[in-house]
């Protein structure tokens, strides 16, 4: 009985990189990174818009003015919102497109 252990054949990559090149490979780890910081970014900054409107709201002086802070404070957050998925998007898209062939 011989004791040798031989190494498993390594496997070839599915694509080898001359096919598609390297670059697909730096949008996959960079992508995710891009989006954990906008993300906490983005969170941050409702946070914020969130503890300035609580600040706004104790100075009302009646429900009218209430009102309509609540209603600019819901406006913002829409915007921002719609804003954010739209980078969110673009940061997604960026990173699905094959670099140009040259």
């Amino acid at each position: 009985m011989s004791s040798d252990k031989t190494a498993a054949p390594k496997q070839a990559p599915a694509f080898p990189p001359y096919v598609f090149g390297t670059d697909w490979m730096k949008s996959m780890s960079d992508t995710p990174m891009q989006l954990c910081d906008e993300m906490l970014s983005f969170t941050a900054k409702r946070l914020r818009a969130q503890a300035d409107h609580m600040q706004s709201l104790a100075k009302c002086r009646n429900p009218s003015e209430l009102l309509e802070r609540q209603a600019a404070f819901f406006r913002g957050a829409m915007e921002d919102y719609a804003t954010e998925a739209t980078k969110s998007a673009k940061l997604m898209q960026d990173a699905t497109q094959l670099p140009p062939q040259a």
